[in-house]
């Protein structure tokens, strides 16, 4: 802080190998929303995720709203497409753009710091690979939240051929 070192918590580092207090800002803000990423994305589809019952769909989560009118639309168009757009959409390529800028200094303290959870362990030229198994995590959200209608043998055997399809993919090229 300011009053121990006499210079403010943002300045810039004296040292190459040192460690700011805008790196752990960084770092702790990345970690978050690495965690609630998943939740993120399944509340988000939640509010999409209707059944029909009779002439009509009802949301999932709630029977007594009807899809796609009133309330629930309303919703939808303020809070969900937001939503999918800022979460579901956005975070992943926010991470990207982040990794792309830094793509020819992964090995400098500053960036191995900040974002070395997302690239540490791939080849160095694989360091966008996080990006992908965000993506995966969204499929894997996905079809939790609307896979409930295909039943669960094909979820399951879904959710196995897209992990396997994944696995298959990393072995092969980042490690």
């Amino acid at each position: 802080s300011y009053r121990k070192t006499g210079r403010c918590s943002f300045s810039k580092r004296e040292n190459r190998d040192d460690t700011t207090s805008k790196d752990m800002l960084v770092v702790t803000m990345t970690v978050v929303m690495y965690l609630i990423f998943p939740s993120l994305c399944v509340q988000t589809f939640r509010l999409f995720d209707c059944k029909k019952i009779g002439r009509f769909e009802y949301l999932q989560q709630d029977f007594d709203e009807q899809c796609w009118t009133g309330r629930h639309l309303f919703v939808v168009l303020a809070l969900g497409i937001s939503q999918l757009l800022l979460f579901v959409v956005a975070t992943p390529f926010l991470g990207l753009f982040f990794l792309f800028r830094n793509r020819d200094r992964l090995t400098q303290h500053s960036v191995l710091t900040r974002y070395g959870m997302f690239f540490g362990s791939f080849k160095d030229h694989m360091y966008f690979w996080e990006v992908v198994i965000a993506l995966r995590k969204v499929c894997v959200c996905a079809l939790g939240v609307f896979g409930k209608n295909i039943g669960a043998e094909r979820q399951a055997q879904l959710m196995l051929l897209l992990l396997s399809v994944s696995m298959y993919l990393e072995v092969q090229f980042c490690f």
